[in-house]
Parts: structure tokens; C-alpha cells; sequence
């Protein structure tokens, strides 16, 4: 799955994409019988992903490969649900997703048999979760047909419903949680300074403030709702005034707010230019139908408008210079925008 801007799909990943912190997050929010079936030492990320690129703006998932006990294979997969509620069928969604892990264990490993995949969704969203939570619980069947029900049983990490000090793990992973949790909340702001309290002595580390600086920029980006000043404040409460220097912090964020700047600056130039060039090529176009057939209908040129592409345009100039009618050139540009 290629990058996408989604803050949400970049935090989860970063965090959770870590083996250490995928290990703590399973350990604690597995149940214990199955955790002891897998060996998690072993536990790897694997890139794929099998999000379809129509939904990557509101799913994120990781599937982990992870040996068990006897030293078969298995798989953990990870469905993140990006937004404060819940479209769709995620128990469908995941045995789409799952029948795509097992096709592929096949394919790499030419097995006769299946490995476990255990699936679990990290939901973070305030409406209740009203899905059934197997896959089963989508049927309803007479008894005799029963039978031929299929059954898959999803773990259910519903942050909501876990108070605030009952959400569990090392320092690194509470704050994800809490941070996810009360990212949508018109009060992150307030609670912004004890989440961060919990970062003091990890922020001591470089490695520790690089993951500081990630769950910073997680909340600028994913949570409009912060105002600046309580933003700064949290930070200055929290992390400041813990004897907790953060020039370096600071200098990257106003170097990235500068480059920002200069890349906004830049693509807004590109823009214009682009701007400027397709309107000199509509010109073109007009002139030149004019040239051959007089008065151009306002139906024609409101249709010209609509082409946003500046290869098109150039298309259409050269067919402009030639075509027989200009009832045929509104034709072309309709086939055109129909493309």
C-alpha cells in the first residue's frame, strides 16, 4: 500500500509497526491461552497490505507473521478503523482480507494446509460497537442449514470502553493508547499535559523523543480541535518543565514549518502557471475555431472549461485546426470527458 496523508494511518503504523511495541500491545490485549500458542519472539512485520485503496482514507492494517510453539507459521492481522464511527461490515471485511493472507501463504510457502490468522480490530471511535463479533453472526439461518455456516472470531479492542487507567502496557504504549483514544475529543487539549507527563524519562533518549516528536505531530495533524496554545502549553507543562530540554524538538518543527511553507509556495506557483497555460490553450482553441467557423456556442465553451488535463488541450488545439464541424468538435470534447 503506498503512503497515504491520513495522520491516523502514519501513527499506527509507526507505533505499532514496531515489533517491541506490537509484542507489548499483544501480550496485553490478546488473551493470555492464545498469546501462549505463539512464540512472539519471532514476530515480524510483514509490508503487505490489504486494504482496498478505495477505503486506505478511513482503514489501516498490519498483519504480523509469528511462529508458533511447534514452529509452524502463523498470522496476526491488525484492522484499524480510522474514523469516530463505523461504516461498512468489518466482519466481511476481514475474511476478504484474511482469504488474501491465506492465498498468499500458499502461493510463497506451497502449503497443503492453512496456518491460524488471529484477527483483531482496534477501534477507537465513540458511537457503540454494534457488529456481530464473528463472522457468523451475519446469518440467520433455519437450523438445518446451520451447518453450513461459516464462523471466524475477531478480537475486539474497543479503546472506549476501557477507562483511562485500566488501558495497559509499557509507558510508550499507553500514551498510544491514550492519545488514539481521545483523539477526536473536544478535551485533548486538557489531557494533552498528563499524556505527555508519562513521556519524561522516555524523552531523555534520542530514541525516546523521536517517538515523542511522533505522538506530537500525530495530534497537530489529527486533531484540529487543539488550539495552538494549549498545544505549546502541554508541551511546556509536561515535558519542559520536567528539567526536559527540547531545543532539538523545536528547531524541526520550525524547520518543517518552513519547508512546508516553501513547498505550499511552490505548489501554489506550479499551480497558477499550470492555470495560466491551460487558459492560453482554451484561447488557442477558441481562436482558432472562431477563425474557421465564426461565432464558437456558449454550449461549446462551457464544456471546454470542464477539460482539466493540459495534454487534452493540446490535443484538441491540433484537432480544432482541422475538425469539419463544430458540432463534431463538441462531440470530441464530450468523448473526452467521458474517457
Amino acid at each position: 500500500m503506498s503512503e497515504v496523508a491520513n495522520p491516523h494511518d502514519r501513527f499506527v503504523k509507526e507505533v505499532l509497526g514496531q515489533p517491541a511495541t506490537a509484542r507489548d500491545f499483544l501480550v496485553n490485549y490478546l488473551p493470555a491461552d492464545v498469546v501462549d500458542c505463539f512464540d512472539l519472539s519471532t514476530l515480524e512485520v510483514v509490508k503487505d497490505s490489504f486494504i482496498d485503496p478505495k477505503l486506505a482514507e478511513h482503514l489501516s492494517d498490519l498483519l504480523y507473521q509469528v511462529s508458533l510453539q511447534d514452529n509452524r507459521l502463523g498470522y496476526l492481522y491488525l484492522l484499524f478503523e480510522h474514523r469516530s464511527h463505523v461504516l461498512g461490515c468489518p466482519p466481511l471485511d476481514l475474511v476478504r482480507y484474511g482469504v488474501q493472507i491465506w492465498s498468499r501463504h500458499l502461493a510463497v510457502h506451497y502449503a497443503r494446509t492453512l496456518p491460524p490468522i488471529i484477527p483483531l480490530i482496534f477501534y477507537h471511535g465513540r458511537n457503540t460497537w454494534v457488529h456481530p463479533l464473528d463472522f457468523a453472526g451475519l446469518f440467520d439461518l433455519p437450523a438445518a442449514l446451520v451447518p453450513y455456516r461459516p464462523s471466524w472470531r475477531y478480537e475486539l479492542i474497543d479503546l472506549a470502553r476501557w477507562p483511562d487507567e485500566d488501558l495497559k502496557g509499557e509507558v510508550l504504549l499507553r500514551s498510544f493508547l491514550l492519545v488514539t483514544k481521545h483523539i477526536f475529543a473536544e478535551d485533548l487539549g486538557e489531557r494533552l499535559p498528563d499524556i505527555l507527563i508519562l513521556l519524561r524519562d522516555l524523552a531523555r533518549s534520542k530514541t525516546g523523543l523521536q517517538y515523542v516528536e511522533t505522538l506530537l505531530r500525530y495530534v497537530a495533524a489529527g486533531a484540529p480541535q487543539v488550539e495552538e496554545e494549549a498545544f505549546e502549553a502541554a508541551i511546556e507543562t509536561a515535558l519542559a518543565a520536567g528539567g526536559i530540554t527540547m531545543p532539538t524538538l523545536a528547531e524541526r518543527w520550525e524547520q518543517r514549518g518552513l519547508e512546508r511553507g516553501m513547498q505550499q509556495g511552490l505548489e501554489q506557483g506550479l499551480e497558477q502557471g499550470q492555470r495560466r497555460t491551460m487558459n492560453a490553450l482554451r484561447r488557442s482553441i477558441i481562436d482558432a475555431l472562431e477563425a474557421r467557423f465564426e461565432a464558437v456556442p456558449a454550449a461549446v465553451l462551457l464544456e471546454l472549461d470542464k477539460v482539466e488535463r493540459e495534454e487534452t488541450l493540446h490535443l484538441l488545439h491540433k484537432r480544432a485546426v482541422v475538425i469539419a464541424s463544430l458540432e463534431a468538435f463538441r462531440d470530441l470534447v464530450r468523448r473526452t470527458l467521458a474517457d
